[in-house]
């Protein structure tokens, strides 16, 4: 049973009133202090649809086959990993680990090997939200 918010008794109806500037539920008695508002319209259901919108960030990432495009770069210019290693300014035993797999090099050092190379070890990638 509903209960006036005025009076605090259980009565069988409440009525939004307006007293003092207030809204509250109030019993037929309490009402009468104030003035009585219609019932506010209930609204009508909305038809649900269900529609999925997925969202999509491109995210710059290093290939998955990085290490199999350094080795087929390097060896389709016939160069070995001393050559390479010199003309990019690193070790060579970086060079072994990156083709071999076991290294996956930054970003950074993935431009690097794309510059000399002349290969794309860098591309994006979507990825959903």
């Amino acid at each position: 049973m509903p209960i006036c918010e005025m009076c605090g008794k259980e009565t069988a109806k409440v009525s939004r009133t307006k007293i003092e500037g207030g809204v509250i539920e109030a019993c037929s008695k309490c009402a009468s202090y104030g003035e009585v508002l219609p019932e506010p319209k209930k609204a009508r259901p909305i038809p649900s649809f269900s529609v999925r919108v997925e969202t999509l960030a491109f995210e710059d990432a290093v290939v998955l086959d990085y290490s199999k495009r350094v080795k087929v770069a390097r060896e389709r210019q016939k160069l070995d990993f001393k050559t390479l290693a010199a003309k990019m300014s690193v070790k060579e035993q970086l060079l072994h680990r990156i083709e071999q797999g076991r290294l996956v090099p930054d970003f950074q050092f993935a431009r690097k090997i794309e510059r000399a190379l002349g290969i794309k070890l860098i591309e994006k990638v979507e990825e959903p939200l």
